[in-house]
C-alpha cells in the first residue's frame, strides 16, 4: 500500500495531510531545523521533524500499512527540509523503523526484458585538480568496491558486474550501449556549484590523466534510454541536496529508483551503505526495504543517518529484476587488464606519489610520447610507482598494461622474447614459436606490436644499459628488440638508475634532468608506520617523523 504523506507550505508553515486530512498543526518554516543543526545534535532536534510530519499520527497510520512505508509528497520549501532525520520520542530514527522515500509524481517506466541484470559501477577520485594542483585525500574506494563485489557475488541472481574507466566518454560509451535491465554506482566527490544558469549539482570524474572533470548532474540526465535503470546510487556528496537534487532529477528523466545524498557523505560510511542496499536489493526485497536497511548499516553514526534520501517514481520502490542465475563479478576490480611480474606489484596505498602518476600519465597523454622513463637512485620507489600507474590506467589502452622486469640483474634474451610472445601473441603462439630461431620470433614480435595497443612495463633497466657499457651481446640483443618497438611507436615505460635509455620519443620523469625524490615527511612517515609491527602510538607517529625527515623521505 504505502502512506503518501502531502507536506503544503502555506504562509510559510507546513501542513502535513493525508487524503486531504491534516495530521498536525502547520509548523512553520522557521521552526525546522536545517542540516546542520540536525548533524550537531540529531536526536534532540529531529523530534521536530517527527512532529512537524504528524508525529503519533502518522506513526499510526505506518504501524497499520502493510508496505510500513512512508512516501513523502512534498512542494518545493517542503522539499529543503531533511526529514529524514527525523527522530521517535523514544530516540529511535523514523528511517530506521520505517521505509521512507520521497514521491516524485511520475510514473515508473517498465523494465525492459533481459536475461541477465548489468551492475555498472564507477569510482572517480581525480589525483589533481583541473589545473594540475594536487587534491586530496583520496576516497577509500577500494574498501568500498570489495564490499559490493561480496554483495554482488553472494546473489543468486543472473548478474554481470563492470567497473567503468572513471571518464565522463567511458559513462557515456557504457549507458548507450546497456539494453538489458541494470544498476548504476557512481561513487565520487560531488558538490553544487553556480553556473550561468544557476545552481547545479555536478560529479567530478576524471580525465585521461586524471585531472578533476566536473560532469554536470544535466549531461547526465539521458545517457541511458528510459526504463534501463532501474536503481541508481549516487555515492557523493550534495546529489540530493534541495531543488538541484540530481537524484530526483535522475526519475523524472526515466529512472525508477534514485538515492542520493543531502549534505556532505562521509567516505567511511559508502562501504557499509552500498553493502547494505545492494545485498538487500539482490535477496529480491524491495527498494524501499533495501534503503531502510542500509541506514541501518550507518546508524552508528547519528550525523550520517539521514543524509542519504531516496526518490522514487509511482510504483518504482518494488524489487528490482532478478533474473535466475549466477553472479559473474570478474571484471569489478580495476578497469583495465594488468599482467605484472611478482617483483612488479603495485603497494596498497601507494603514499606520497599522487602527483607523480599524475604527471606521467599527463605524459603519455602528449601527442605522440610513447615512452617514459622514470629516474632515480635505488630505494626511491621508481618500481611501486611504476607499478601503480600501470595498475591506475591500464584502462586507456585496450590491450591493458604487461610488465618485465631485470631486477634479478640476469640478461636472458630468449627468456626476454619468450615474455613478450606471451603478452603479444598468448601462451598457445608463444608455445608454437618457442623452437624459432631469434630472428623468427622477433620478427613475430615486431609483427604483432604493429598491431597491439597497450602499456608494456620495463623494470629496472639500467641492468641492459650497464651491459652495454660492458659490450655484452644479451644485452645488445635486448636493447635492439626494446628500440625498435619504441621505432615503431609502442607505448613503454622504463624505470632505471641510468639515463636515457636512448629510446625514439623517449621523455625522462621527472623533467629538467631531475631524478625522483623521496617521499614528503607526512607519507614518509606513514610509510615507515606501516612497515613497523610496534609502532603504534603517538610517541611512535613523533618518532617517524624525525626519521623521515632525517632520511628526506
Amino acid at each position: 500500500m504505502a502512506v503518501v504523506l502531502s507536506l503544503r507550505t502555506i504562509d510559510f508553515a507546513i501542513t502535513p495531510s493525508i487524503n486531504g486530512e491534516p495530521l498536525a498543526a502547520p509548523a512553520p518554516l522557521a521552526s525546522l531545523p536545517d542540516l546542520k543543526t540536525l548533524q550537531a545534535d540529531a536526536r534532540a532536534h529531529g523530534r521536530a521533524l517527527f512532529a512537524a510530519l504528524g508525529g503519533e499520527a502518522l506513526r499510526a497510520r505506518l504501524d497499520s500499512d502493510s508496505d510500513r512505508l512512508l512516501l513523502i509528497d512534498a512542494d518545493e520549501p517542503a522539499d529543503r527540509i531533511p526529514w529524514e532525520f527525523a527522530a521517535l520520542p523514544d530516540h529511535q530514527w523514523l528511517v530506521l523503523q520505517y521505509g521512507v522515500l520521497r514521491l516524485v509524481d511520475t510514473p515508473a517506466v517498465p523494465a525492459p526484458s533481459g536475461s541477465r541484470l548489468a551492475f555498472m559501477a564507477m569510482a572517480a577520485d581525480p589525483l589533481a585538480d583541473e589545473n594540475g594542483n594536487l587534491t586530496g585525500p583520496r576516497l577509500q574506494l577500494d574498501f568500498e568496491v570489495k564490499k559490493i563485489r561480496r554483495a554482488l557475488k553472494e546473489c543468486a541472481v543472473a548478474l554481470d558486474a563492470e567497473r567503468l574507466p572513471p571518464t565522463r566518454n567511458a559513462l557515456q560509451k557504457a549507458l548507450r550501449r546497456v539494453a538489458g535491465p541494470a544498476i548504476l554506482h557512481i561513487s565520487c566527490h560531488g558538490n553544487v556549484v553556480k553556473t550561468e544558469s544557476g545552481l547545479s549539482p555536478v560529479l567530478f570524474l576524471e580525465t585521461r590523466d586524471s585531472r578533476a572533470d566536473p560532469l554536470n548532474g544535466r549531461d547526465l540526465l539521458g545517457m541511458a534510454a528510459p526504463g534501463t535503470l532501474r536503481l541508481v546510487l549516487l555515492s557523493a556528496c550534495r546529489t540530493a541536496q534541495n531543488d538541484t537534487a540530481l537524484a530526483r532529477a535522475l526519475v523524472r528523466g526515466g529512472v525508477p529508483f534514485a538515492i542520493g545524498m543531502q549534505g556532505d557523505f562521509p567516505d567511511a560510511q559508502s562501504d557499509e551503505l552500498a553493502e547494505g542496499l545492494y545485498d538487500t536489493a539482490l535477496a529480491g526485497h524491495s527498494l524501499a526495504e533495501s534503503l531502510r536497511q542500509a541506514r541501518r548499516a550507518i546508524s552508528r553514526d547519528d550525523s550520517a543517518v539521514g543524509l542519504p534520501v531516496g526518490y522514487t517514481a509511482r510504483e518504482g520502490w518494488g524489487p528490482i529484476p532478478r533474473p535466475a542465475g549466477s553472479p559473474n563479478v570478474r571484471a569489478l576490480g580495476l578497469p583495465g587488464f594488468v599482467d605484472l611480474p611478482p617483483e612488479v606489484q603495485p603497494p596498497t596505498p601507494l603514499l606520497g606519489r599522487d602527483l607523480d602518476l599524475h604527471r606521467i600519465a599527463s605524459e603519455f597523454s602528449e601527442e605522440g610520447r610513447t615512452v617514459v622513463t622514470i629516474c632515480g637512485t635505488g630505494g626511491m620507489g621508481k618500481t611501486a610507482l611504476a607499478a601503480a600507474f600501470a595498475a591506475r590506467f591500464a584502462w586507456r589502452w585496450p590491450n591493458g598494461a604487461r610488465g618485465l622486469s631485470f631486477a634479478s640483474d640476469v640478461i636472458d634474451p630468449a627468456a626476454f622474447r619468450a615474455a613478450l610472445l606471451r603478452h603479444l601473441l598468448g601462451e598457445g603462439e608463444a608455445m608454437r614459436l618457442a623452437p624459432a630461431s631469434a630472428e623468427a620470433q622477433t620478427s613475430a614480435i615486431l609483427a604483432a606490436a604493429g598491431d597491439w595497443d597497450g602499456l608494456l612495463l620495463i623494470d629496472n633497466y639500467e641492468t641492459i644499459l650497464q651491459g652495454l657499457e660492458n659490450h655484452q651481446p644479451e644485452a645488445e640483443s635486448v636493447h635492439r628488440i626494446v628500440a625498435q618497438l619504441a621505432n615503431g611507436g609502442a607505448n613503454l615505460l622504463l624505470t632505471s638508475r641510468q639515463q636515457p635509455a636512448g629510446l625514439r620519443g623517449e621523455i625522462l620523469y621527472p623533467r629538467a634532468g631531475k631524478l625522483l625524490e623521496g617521499l614528503d615527511d607526512e607519507p614518509a612517515a606513514r610509510l615507515f608506520l606501516q612497515h613497523s609491527s610496534k609502532a603504534k602510538d603517538e610517541s611512535a607517529w613523533k618518532f617517524a617523523n624525525e626519521v623521515a625527515r632525517a632520511a628526506e623521505g
